[in-house]
């Protein structure tokens, strides 16, 4: 269906697919991960990766390949797309194992987003509210780790160290 709709130029199967994945994907990752105890995970993940990759490529190829200005749609669906398979994922680690990969993930998910974000900035036909949008899940990764892995007065550290960072930033950039 992608791969009609890339030929084609149907946007709004783009739409029909993602949404018709994600209903089916999240009914069944619903009834297959919280009700079950021994599931195979692995495999649960490895699906939900692959179909966030999907999406995400199909987006900025389907922005690369017109060169024009990003809609609401292609913005919707990426951001939905990250959205919801940070939420899979985070259900999947949680039931994984008794090691905090919660916190490893969403770090990995704040580099996957910088990468991106420098490759669409470096590439001049994409359209840059792309790029600007990975920047934005990237900061908000970042700023999700700390309560996601640290506990107590860890998370208040790294609060600290963050702001004392940004302050420095500011400080820099005035004079």
């Amino acid at each position: 269906m992608l791969v009609l709709a890339y030929f084609k130029h149907w946007k709004i199967v783009n739409l029909v697919c993602f949404f018709g994945t994600l209903i089916f994907y999240g009914s069944w990752l619903g009834v297959n991960v919280l009700t079950r105890h021994k599931d195979p995970y692995l495999a649960h993940f490895i699906f939900a990766s692959c179909f966030y990759a999907v999406f995400f490529i199909m987006n900025i190829i389907n922005s690369f390949r017109e060169e024009k200005k990003s809609g609401v749609f292609e913005i919707i669906i990426l951001v939905s797309n990250t959205f919801f398979y940070y939420l899979a994922g985070m259900l999947i680690l949680q039931r994984v194992s008794s090691y905090d990969l919660q916190g490893i993930f969403t770090a990995c998910m704040a580099v996957f987003h910088l990468a991106a974000s420098y490759l669409l900035f470096r590439n001049k036909k994409v359209d840059n509210v792309f790029a600007y949008l990975m920047i934005g899940f990237a900061l908000s990764f970042i700023s999700l780790f700390a309560p996601v892995q640290l506990h107590g007065n860890f998370i208040t550290a790294f609060w600290a160290a963050e702001v004392a960072l940004l302050f420095l930033d500011v400080t820099s950039i005035e004079h």
